[in-house]
C-alpha cells in the first residue's frame, strides 16, 4: 500500500479478508495468528491467511495448510506496497452429506477441491499475469539483446510452469481412489501400545487381544473390514485395464497430458497400498486373524486384490510414458521450440516396443492426442503475428518456412514411425483385435485440418501477391492497386482464419468468394490494357515478354479471351523455331561451329557433343517456357499447343544423352577389360623405337587417352552425371590425374632436353658435361641402371608412378633439364657474341685499335664463361684461338697485299685500268711517310736520314704493319683462376704464346717477300736520286779556272763538255 493511502496495513488486510474470505480479522482469537499478523506488519515478507476445515480463520507467516475452504496471501512488494492475492476462493461445505459416502472418501475430495482451487489461482496467474507481462518485457525493443535473452528464457521458465500446474490440477482432479485402510479402534489403540513398549505385533497376549480369538462377533465385524480393504485396493488395481484411453472431445483437451498424469499418478498410488500394508494396525489386525484361524480373510487379501499384477503393469507403462515429451510440446512458444518437441516425440515413440503392456492401439491414440497439443501449439504462435497481412517477405521467414518446416518433418517422422509401428503389429497384435494397419488407416491426425487450412492460406497469399506484382508492373502505384492491396484486410481482419470448425470454415469460403467477385471487376479492365499492350508491340519478341510478364492474368478467362489473336500468331512464331531446331538435328556435332569452338576450349569430345545436346535442349525447353507464357502452364493439353509439346517431346527425346554416355562407357570399359596390367604401365619412362629406322628414345609411360579420360570424366561431373559413371572409370581417372602432372613435368623435361641437345655441338659437349651427366644418371634412376660415370649409389629398384620417390624424382629431373637449358643458351648467346666479334674482325679497318676492340669483347665472353664454371673451358678457348687466327691471318695477308700494291712499282706493260681493279679489291691502308731532304751543308751534299737510316726505318714500318696482327693478345680461358693447376714450364710456354707472333707463318712466303723486295727497290730508287745530287759534289768543288786551264781555247772540246751537260741534264 502506497504512502499516499489513509488506511493503514492492517486496514488493507482486514479489507481483503473481508472480501475473499467473509471473516473480520478483529474476530480472531488464536494468539499465535494475531502474532503472525504483527511480525507481517514489523516487516515479515508474507502472510498466510486461510479457512480451516472447521470454518475458523487460521494466520501463519510460515506456511499454508494442505486443506483449507480458501486461502490469501499478502506480498510486501518495493517500497512500503502491500500485494494481496487470492490462493483459493472461499467455498462453503455441503450441509448434508450423502449416507453413502465413506468418510475417508470425503475428506478426500474435501482435500482435492482446496487443491484443485489453490492450483487454478496460481496457474491463472502464471498464464494471464506472469507471463503477458514477461512478454511485454521481451517486446519492448528498449531494452539490450542480452537482457532481452534472459526475458526470453524467464518467459520460457514461466510457461513450463504453467504446463506444470496444469498437470498437477489434472492429477488432483483424477479419478485414482486413495486407499486408506481403516482398522477396529481397539486394535489400533494396541498397535499403538505396540510401539510405544516395543512389543511384537505377534504377541497377542501382551497386547490384551488374545482374548478376543474366541469373541466371534468381533472377528466377523474385523474380518468385514478386511473386505472392505480389499473392495478399496481393487478399486485401484483394475484400473490399468479397465481405464480408457481420455477423450479428445474438444479443441482445448490435453489427452496426451492426462495419459501421462494417469499412468505416473496410478504408479504412486499402487506404491502407497504397500505402504498402507504394511502399517502397524492393519499387521495386527492380520496377525489376529490369523491366530483365529480364519484364513480365509487373509488369503483374499493376499491373492484377489490383483496389486502384484496392476503393478508390474503400471511401472511398465510409467516407465514407457515418464519421459515423454508432451511438456515440452506444451510449453512450446515458438516453432524451433515446437520442432525440437516433435523429433524428441518421434524419438521416444519407439521406446513403445521395450514396454510390454502398453497397448499398440493405445500408442496411437497417444499419438492422435499429441497431434492435436501439435496444432494447438501452432494456433498459438500464429494467433500472435498477424501473417495474413505482414509482408510477403517476412510472411514466408517467419510463418512458412518454419511453420512448414514442422509439418514436413513430422510427415518424415510419422511415415517412419508407421513403418516401425506395422512391425511391431506383426510380432503383438493390438488388445482390440484390430490389425496394425486398421490402426493407422483409423488414426486421426488432427493437424492435418490445421495444414490444409495454412495450406489454403498460403495459396491465397500468394496469389494475391502475384496479382500485386502484376499490377505494381502494370499500374504502377494507384487507386486501384490500393484497393487491391486493402481487400484481404477488408474481408479477413474480422474472421478468424484459424477457426477450424464447421462455421469458420464456411464463413472463411465466404470471404473468398466475395475476393473473387471483387477481382472479377478488375479483370476487364485488365484484358483490356493487356489487349492494347500487345497492339502497341512492334515484334514477336515484344509480345512474348508482354505475354511472360501477365502470365499469371492468363487464368482468367476475359484476358484469355481478349489476347486470342495474339496467341495464335505467337504459336506460328514458335513453330518456325521448332522447325529450325529440327533442321539443326540433320547437321552432326563433329562438323558444327560448336565442336570447333570446343576443341578450342579445350572441351574433350564426348562431353563437347553432351553440352551441345544440352543446348539444344535449353533451346528447345526456352521454345517451350514461351509457349506456357504464352498459353499458360496447362499449355500442352491444350489444341493450340498440342502438337507443337508433341514435336518438343520428340527433340527432347532424341537430346537425351544418357544413351551415348552409356554406349561411352560400356566402350571404356571394354577397353580397360583389354588393356593389360603389366608392370610397365607403372614406369614413367619407357624406351621405344622411332621411325623407320627404328632409333630408340626415351617416352613418358602416359598414354593421351588416358589424358582425355580424366577431361572427359571432370566435364561430365559438371553436367551432371557423377553418380552415372561407373567406380573403375573414376578410379582410372583419379590414377590419371594423380599422374598427368608428372607425366607432364617429363614430357616437358624430355622434349626440352632433345630440343636443347640438338643445339650442342660436339666442340660444345665438353662445357655442359657435367650437365649431361647429371641428367642421364637422373633418367638412369628410371631404368635401375648405373653409368659408369656415375658416382651415385644405386637404388634396389626403379623409379615408378605409384613411389613416394617420383614427385623428388621428377622435380631433381627438371631441375637439372632447366640448368641445362640456361647453361645452353648461355654457351650459345657466347657462340653469338664470339661469330658476331669475328664477322667483325673480317670487316673492320686494318688497325690496332679496333683489333684490340673486338678481341676484348670475345675475351670478356669468355670471362663471363670462366666465372659461370663451364667445365673444360680450354679447349673451346682454343677453337676460338683457331678461328680467331685464320681470320687475323687472311686479314694480314690481304693488309700484306694492299701494302705491295702501294709500294708496287708499275711495270711499263701494265695499263691504269689494270692498276684501278687491283685497288678496288685491297683495302685501304695508310703507310706513314719517311722524309727525305738533300741539304747543302758546309759546302757538301748530303741525304737526311741516310740511306741506311731509312732503309731501317722502312722495314720498321713494315713490321709494325705486319704487328697490327702479330702483337694482338690471344684469347685465355684462365683469367680468373687463382689456383691454376699447369706447371711452371707451360705457364712459361703459354705466357710466350700470349700473342699471334706465328700467324705471319700462315702468309704466303711471295706476299711476304715481295713486301721486302718492294722496302729494297724503294732503298736502290732513294740511293739513285740520292747518288745524282751526290754526283754534284765534284761539279761543285771544281773551280773554273781549272777547267779553263784543262781545255785551253780547244773549240771542240768547249763543244763536247756543253754536250755531255746536256745529255746529263736530260738524264
Amino acid at each position: 500500500m502506497s504512502k499516499g493511502r489513509k488506511k493503514s496495513p492492517k486496514d488493507y488486510i482486514r479489507l481483503a479478508c473481508d472480501l475473499h474470505l467473509d471473516f473480520s480479522v478483529d474476530d480472531i482469537t488464536d494468539v499465535s495468528s494475531n502474532e503472525a499478523i504483527s511480525k507481517f506488519l514489523e516487516g515479515e515478507i508474507r502472510l498466510f491467511v486461510w479457512i480451516d476445515e472447521k470454518e475458523c480463520p487460521v494466520v501463519s507467516t510460515e506456511a499454508l495448510a494442505t486443506n483449507h475452504l480458501g486461502a490469501i496471501a499478502f506480498v510486501h512488494s518495493t517500497g512500503e506496497s502491500l500485494q494481496c492475492m487470492t490462493l483459493a476462493p472461499r467455498t462453503y461445505p455441503e450441509e448434508e452429506k450423502k449416507e453413502d459416502k465413506e468418510k475417508g472418501d470425503a475428506v478426500t475430495s474435501d482435500a482435492k477441491k482446496s487443491t484443485t482451487g489453490t492450483l487454478d489461482a496460481l496457474q491463472t496467474y502464471t498464464r494471464h499475469c506472469f507471463g503477458p507481462a514477461v512478454h511485454a518485457l521481451t517486446s519492448s525493443g528498449d531494452e539490450e539483446e542480452k537482457v532481452i535473452n534472459v526475458f526470453q528464457g524467464l518467459e520460457d521458465k514461466i510457461r513450463e510452469l504453467d504446463v506444470a500446474l496444469g498437470q498437477v490440477r489434472r492429477s488432483a482432479l483424477s479419478q485414482i481412489p486413495s486407499v486408506n485402510l481403516q482398522t477396529d479402534p481397539l486394535i489400533a489403540k494396541a498397535a499403538a501400545m505396540a510401539a510405544e513398549k516395543n512389543i511384537p505385533l505377534t504377541n497377542l497376549e501382551e497386547l490384551d487381544l488374545s482374548s478376543k480369538l474366541q469373541d466371534d462377533e468381533f472377528l466377523n465385524k474385523v474380518q468385514t473390514g478386511v473386505s472392505q480393504w480389499i473392495v478399496q485396493i481393487r478399486k485401484v488395481t483394475v484400473l490399468p485395464s479397465t481405464t480408457a484411453f481420455p477423450s479428445v472431445d474438444s479443441s482445448s483437451s490435453s489427452a496426451d497430458l492426462e495419459e501421462v498424469s494417469f499412468w505416473l499418478q496410478l504408479e504412486v498410488a499402487l506404491q502407497e497400498i504397500p505402504q498402507e500394508l504394511s502399517k502397524p494396525d492393519v499387521e495386527l489386525t492380520l496377525n489376529l486373524l490369523k491366530a483365529a484361524k480364519r484364513f480365509l480373510a487373509t488369503i483374499s487379501l493376499d491373492n484377489n486384490t490383483g496389486l502384484e499384477g496392476a503393478s508390474s503393469q503400471t511401472n511398465d507403462i510409467a516407465h514407457f510414458l515418464r519421459n515423454y515429451p508432451a511438456p515440452a510440446l506444451e510449453a512450446a512458444r515458438d516453432w524451433d521450440k515446437i520442432s525440437t518437441a516433435v523429433n524428441q516425440i518421434f524419438d521416444h515413440l519407439p521406446k513403445v516396443r521395450s514396454s510390454r503392456y502398453y497397448d499398440l492401439e493405445r500408442c496411437a491414440k497417444l499419438l492422435e492426442a499429441t497431434t492435436l497439443t501439435l496444432r494447438r501449439r501452432m494456433v498459438d504462435v500464429l494467433e500472435k503475428s498477424s501473417f495474413l497481412f505482414m509482408a510477403f517477405s517476412d510472411y514466408e521467414t517467419e510463418i512458412r518456412f518454419p511453420s512448414q518446416d514442422v509439418l514436413v518433418q513430422f510427415d518424415d517422422r510419422y511415415e517412419q514411425f508407421v513403418e516401425f509401428f506395422l512391425e511391431q503389429g506383426r510380432r503383438r497384435k493390438p488388445a482390440s483385435g484390430k490389425t496394425a494397419g486398421e490402426v493407422v488407416k483409423g488414426m486421426t491426425l488432427y493437424h492435418k485440418v490445421l495444414q490444409e487450412r495454412l495450406d489454403m492460406l498460403h495459396e491465397f497469399r500468394v496469389n494475391h501477391e502475384k496479382l500485386l506484382s502484376v499490377l505494381k508492373e502494370v499500374l504502377g502505384d494507384g487507386q486501384v492497386l490500393s484497393q487491391v492491396e486493402a481487400a484481404p484486410r477488408n474481408l479477413l481482419a474480422s474472421l478468424d482464419v484459424l477457426d477450424l470448425s464447421h462455421g469458420g470454415t464456411m464463413a472463411l469460403e465466404r470471404a473468398f468468394e466475395e475476393y473473387d467477385r471483387q477481382m472479377d471487376t478488375l479483370e476487364a479492365k485488365l484484358a483490356k490494357l493487356l489487349r492494347d499492350k500487345l497492339t502497341a508491340c512492334k515484334n514477336a519478341e515484344d509480345m512474348f515478354r508482354v505475354f511472360a510478364r501477365f502470365n499469371p492474368l492468363l487464368t482468367r478467362t476475359r484476358v484469355r479471351a481478349a489476347v486470342k489473336e495474339f496467341q495464335i500468331q505467337l504459336i506460328s512464331t514458335v513453330g518456325k523455331a521448332v522447325e529450325k531446331l529440327q533442321s539443326k538435328f540433320t547437321q552432326k556435332y563433329e562438323a558444327s561451329n560448336a565442336a570447333k569452338i570446343s576443341r578450342l576450349r579445350g572441351i574433350p569430345p564426348v562431353a563437347g557433343k553432351i553440352l551441345w545436346a544440352r543446348q539444344m535442349e535449353r533451346q528447345v525447353n526456352a521454345l517451350m517456357q514461351r509457349m506456357s507464357d504464352v498459353l499458360g502452364k496447362d499449355w500442352g493439353q491444350q489444341l493450340e499447343g498440342r502438337q507443337l509439346r508433341r514435336a518438343g517431346d520428340e527433340l527432347l527425346a532424341k537430346l537425351d544423352a544418357k544413351a551415348f554416355f552409356r554406349a561411352w562407357v560400356s566402350e571404356w570399359e571394354k577397353e580397360l577389360t583389354n588393356t593389360s596390367n603389366s608392370r610397365l604401365q607403372s614406369y614413367p619412362i619407357l624406351i621405344m623405337p622411332e621411325g623407320r629406322e627404328g632409333k630408340l628414345v626415351a617416352r613418358v609411360n602416359f598414354d593421351t587417352k588416358n589424358e582425355l579420360l580424366f577431361r572427359e570424366i571432370r566435364q561430365l561431373k559438371w553436367l551432371g552425371f557423377k553418380e552415372d559413371i561407373p567406380r573403375t572409370l573414376i578410379l582410372v581417372s583419379e590414377e590419371s590425374v594423380s599422374r598427368y602432372p608428372y607425366a607432364m613435368a617429363l614430357k616437358t623435361a624430355l622434349r626440352s632436353y632433345t630440343a636443347v641437345r640438338a643445339l650442342v655441338t660436339p666442340e660444345l659437349e665438353l662445357l655442359v658435361m657435367p650437365q649431361l651427366l647429371s641428367i642421364r644418371e637422373c633418367i638412369s634412376e628410371a631404368f635401375d641402371v648405373k653409368l659408369s660415370t656415375s658416382k651415385a649409389v644405386s637404388k634396389k629398384r626403379r623409379v615408378r608412378f605409384d613411389t613416394r620417390e617420383l614427385a623428388a624424382w621428377v622435380d631433381n629431373l627438371g631441375g637439372l633439364v632447366t640448368k641445362f637449358e640456361e647453361r645452353v643458351e648461355q654457351l650459345l648467346r657466347a657462340c653469338d657474341k664470339v661469330d658476331i666479334a669475328l664477322d667483325l674482325l673480317e670487316q673492320v679497318d686494318y688497325d690496332g685499335a679496333k683489333f684490340q676492340g673486338i678481341l676484348m669483347s670475345i675475351q670478356k665472353s669468355i670471362d663471363q664463361m670462366s666465372l659461370s664454371g663451364y667445365a673444360d673451358l680450354d679447349s673451346w678457348v682454343k677453337v676460338v684461338d683457331d678461328r680467331m687466327g685464320e681470320v687475323l691471318a687472311k686479314r694480314l695477308e690481304t693488309a700484306l697485299k694492299a701494302w705491295n700494291f702501294k709500294f708496287m712499282i708499275q711495270n711499263e706493260e701494265e695499263t691504269e685500268e689494270t692498276t684501278k681493279e687491283q685497288d678496288a679489291s685491297l683495302p685501304k691502308i695508310t703507310v706513314p711517310d719517311i722524309p727525305v731532304e738533300i741539304m747543302l751543308r758546309n759546302q757538301e751534299i748530303t741525304a737526311v736520314p741516310a740511306v741506311p737510316i731509312v732503309r731501317s726505318q722502312f722495314l720498321k714500318c713494315l713490321n709494325d704493319f705486319v704487328g697490327v696482327v702479330c702483337t694482338l693478345p690471344r684469347p685465355k680461358s684462365g683469367r680468373f683462376e687463382v689456383f691454376d693447376s699447369r706447371t711452371g714450364e707451360a705457364k712459361n710456354h703459354g705466357e710466350s704464346e700470349e700473342c699471334f707472333h706465328k700467324l705471319i707463318y700462315k702468309v704466303d712466303v711471295n706476299i711476304v717477300t715481295e713486301a721486302y723486295r718492294n722496302v729494297e727497290q724503294h732503298i736502290r730508287q732513294m740511293n739513285d736520286f740520292a747518288s745524282q745530287w751526290f754526283a754534284y759534289q765534284t761539279l761543285w768543288d771544281t773551280r773554273v779556272s781549272e777547267v779553263t786551264g784543262m781545255v785551253g781555247e780547244d773549240v771542240d772540246k768547249w763543244q763536247q763538255i756543253l754536250l755531255e751537260a746536256a745529255e746529263a741534264r736530260s738524264k
